[in-house]
């Protein structure tokens, strides 16, 4: 028999044997109980109830019906408070499968959510490559003519200059982004490069406009690079060149006109 189906057996059980009492008790009053009458002549019950008016044997089964009546209401809301606590249960069960269930979905989403960074940071590494790649390239013009600020001072004559000779690619762009830095600390704000007397002015290098291109993309994709990446950028000097690199073209004075 099934699990579900035991709860329903012992209200019924109960029912059953109280109904069976109530026949029993009734069958033994009728038969062993006596009725007298004024001269004292005494009957069975069940005799009187054969010999009696029928409001009478209308009244004994009312009682008689009344208490089975009464047992078997009894037994129904036995019932009902039973299915109502099977039902409880299967509530609390369903909610527990359901909060299983969210707390399931939770962590494949974490999982999704970190696999798809995870994809998104590899490709920004990759870009990242192909970038610096490119940046390389574009710094051999540095390395075959140089850019070179001379300019008299209180302490003399000074230099600096931008020059990319390294053969590695790394180097390269790390020594482009400190010398970049360097110059952007000298010659800005502007008015310091306004008081500077130059001996000597570099010429804007035809590549500029591709190189600020190519830091410019470089610095929106370092936010999509994984921490470690996002450190070894920010040692190459890569955080700050896009900004340094424009903001030196911005500054005309440090330029010489003559192409």
């Amino acid at each position: 028999m099934k699990k579900e189906e035991l709860y329903k057996q012992k209200p019924f059980l109960v029912g059953g044997s109280l109904s069976v009492l109530v026949f029993g008790v009734f069958a033994y009053f009728l038969s062993v109980g006596e009725v007298c009458n004024w001269a004292g002549v005494c009957e069975t019950k069940w005799q009187y109830l054969q010999n009696a008016s029928p409001n009478e044997i209308g009244d004994t089964l009312a009682g008689f019906a009344g208490t089975l009546a009464f047992i078997w209401i009894v037994v129904t809301v036995w019932l009902q408070a039973e299915e109502l606590q099977e039902q409880r249960k299967e509530f609390i069960k369903m909610a527990d499968a359901q909060r299983e269930q969210a707390e399931i979905m939770d962590v494949q989403k974490d999982i999704f959510l970190k696999e798809q960074k995870q994809r998104e940071e590899i490709e920004a590494k990759e870009e990242l490559e192909s970038l610096k790649q490119r940046l390389f390239r574009q710094l051999e013009v540095f390395g075959e003519t140089p850019l070179r600020w001379n300019w008299s001072g209180d302490e003399g004559s000074c230099e600096l200059g931008i020059e990319c000779r390294e053969h590695d690619r790394e180097e390269r762009i790390d020594m482009f982004c400190l010398r970049l830095h360097q110059a952007q600390g000298y010659f800005l704000p502007a008015e310091t490069s306004f008081q500077l007397n130059f001996l000597r002015k570099p010429v804007v290098p035809r590549s500029a406009s591709f190189i600020a291109s190519t830091l410019q993309q470089i610095k929106k994709v370092l936010p999509n690079l994984s921490q470690a990446q996002q450190i070894r950028a920010q040692d190459l000097g890569l955080d700050f060149a896009a900004d340094d690199w424009s903001a030196l073209l911005k500054q005309s004075d440090i330029w010489d006109e003559e192409q």
